[in-house]
């Protein structure tokens, strides 16, 4: 039982981890989209 419930919570901060650095190189990939339209180079 305390197996599974550690794989449940390793698996469950790997998610999150793995969420967050998408969510940075999203953010990352709109700013520079958006500097690029601003710069009207």
């Amino acid at each position: 039982m305390d197996m599974i419930a550690l794989i449940l919570i390793v698996g469950f901060l790997f998610v999150v981890v793995y969420l967050r650095a998408i969510w940075n190189v999203l953010l990352d990939i709109r700013n520079e989209l958006r500097n690029d339209s601003d710069g009207g180079a």
